[in-house]
């Protein structure tokens, strides 16, 4: 690994007669001297693996919810969107949380060289797992409580609840997942868990396909076809870092060092965590309270959020790629590059937000004709909510980078600003708008734009005003002087 001042760095770039480069100086190089053009075309292609294995689950949970449509039952439709909503904010809020926080802890031990503590990280990450599972399986059990507690229709609040516990397998699965496919991803590792999930996702795709629509068998069908997938990216997963991971320093068995420190990486995490629950809420809540407006509505947002979803993977994906390259090469020392790779992600997210927002605006009446079918109720309400992602994905998309990018810095700002606002603004705004206004559907994505936007603005002025030499410093004197089983996490 190279460890050196930024200064040493450029002299080896620009200097044209440094003849013996490895790998890893030739394409330090490239990136040095590309435009941002190039930075941008460099970025998505890099990304591409990973949009489409973090982008195959949500079309899995979309296709899931199209099979249940076919069987007509609205209460079913609406019930399956509540409860898959909750399940997001849950399961995806902590497990995300969980995984960020391990990609950076081992992306900055791996860019010092310290591959050992980015295997413990790993290790106490799957510990720590289960200090969240737990209370996880006992919310899925008394989730109708909750439901009826907000408001939801009692009919939709028992339906969602049956679905979330049968998705309790599924649940602990991916919380695992998540920690060893954030692992690989530190190291540059992308393909394999790409595979994987693509795997995956085809299984699920064919068994909600025949036990859901097919068997009629609904929730429970979609419940087995996403243990399967789970399943088959854990097994995969698991033997691909135990055996064949490239990097064997960091793989080793669990010993005393795994379980001490925990209560720091706890710590770290749980902020990680706080950020990511917050964000997922923003993300689901929107379905809960569609909820408390009727069973078509809730069945509208739940069809159409699965599908807005799926893009929006692509600039949630890019901003973590671009997170674990900019912790790689701050703990390289490279500082150039990192703010290179920060400008050039703004650019490339803005720009294919606004791509988007275009396609919701030219499509919304066909989409909404192919989601609704014959349902000519469905179908009013998905064209109310396409006009209304018009103007939400841009603000989103950006949203997604600046949280994750400023989070790595200063995670206790992000919470922050996240907290205000979705507590301030987008959850009295949903009651507001959508609820006491009577602006339905059109209130409660109009709460969810005005949060982000909130959100973004803060976020991004605090994030121009970070110190990426500081931070550089910071993480490679942990690195080189750190004892890996202490207690020093620098998290706040």
């Amino acid at each position: 690994m190279i460890f050196q001042s930024e200064t040493q760095i450029n002299e080896n770039l620009i200097t044209s007669d440094v003849l013996d480069l490895d790998e890893e100086e030739k394409e330090l190089k490239r990136l040095m001297s590309a435009s941002y053009f190039q930075m941008m075309w460099t970025l998505l292609l890099t990304s591409i693996p990973t949009i489409l294995q973090e982008g195959f689950p949500f079309l899995v949970y979309f296709l899931n919810s199209k099979f249940v449509s076919f069987l007509n039952n609205n209460t079913m439709l609406g019930g399956l969107g509540v409860g898959d909503s909750f399940y997001q904010i849950i399961v995806f809020g902590f497990g995300y949380g969980f995984g960020f926080g391990t990609n950076l802890l081992a992306a900055e031990a791996s860019g010092s060289g310290d591959n050992r503590s980015a295997g413990l990280a790993l290790h106490r990450s799957l510990i720590l797992n289960w200090f969240i599972i737990i209370p996880s399986v006992i919310t899925f059990i008394f989730s109708d409580k909750i439901f009826i507690m907000l408001g939801v229709v009692p009919e939709l609040a028992y339906e969602a609840r049956t679905y979330l516990v049968y998705l309790i397998i599924p649940s602990i699965l991916f919380f695992n997942n998540l920690s060893l496919i954030s692992f690989t991803i530190a190291f540059k590792q992308y393909k394999f868990p790409s595979v994987l999930t693509f795997v995956g996702a085809v299984a699920d795709i064919v068994l909600a396909y025949v036990l859901a629509y097919k068997m009629e068998m609904g929730t429970l069908g979609i419940a087995i076809a996403l243990g399967t997938f789970e399943l088959i990216r854990f097994v995969g997963i698991l033997v691909y870092v135990i055996f064949f991971f490239p990097e064997k320093e960091a793989v080793f068995s669990f010993n005393k060092e795994s379980f001490q420190g925990l209560w720091s990486q706890f710590k770290f995490q749980m902020v990680m965590v706080i950020i990511s629950l917050v964000i997922c809420v923003m993300m689901e809540v929107s379905q809960i309270y569609s909820g408390i407006l009727s069973a078509p509505e809730a069945a509208a947002q739940g069809l159409i959020f699965r599908l807005y979803v799926i893009f929006q993977t692509i600039p949630d994906t890019i901003s973590y790629v671009t997170c674990s390259k900019i912790s790689f090469y701050l703990g390289q020392g490279n500082i150039t590059l990192s703010k290179k790779y920060v400008n050039s992600t703004a650019l490339l997210i803005f720009l294919q937000a606004a791509l988007f927002s275009v396609l919701w605006l030219l499509f919304k009446e066909t989409l909404s004709r192919w989601l609704a079918g014959p349902n000519t109720v469905l179908q009013q309400y998905l064209e109310e909510i396409f006009f209304c992602l018009v103007f939400t994905c841009p603000i989103q998309s950006l949203l997604f980078f600046f949280t994750k990018q400023l989070r790595a810095f200063k995670p206790g700002l992000t919470m922050l600003f996240s907290c205000i606002g979705v507590l301030a603004i987008q959850l009295p705004g949903s009651s507001l708008f959508g609820v006491y206004m009577n602006l339905r559907l059109t209130g409660i994505w109009l709460s969810v734009f005005l949060a982000s936007l909130v959100i973004v603005l803060f976020s991004a002025i605090f994030l121009y005003r970070v110190d990426f030499r500081l931070q550089s410093d910071s993480i490679r004197k942990k690195y080189s002087k750190m004892d890996i089983s202490s207690d020093s996490f620098n998290y706040i």
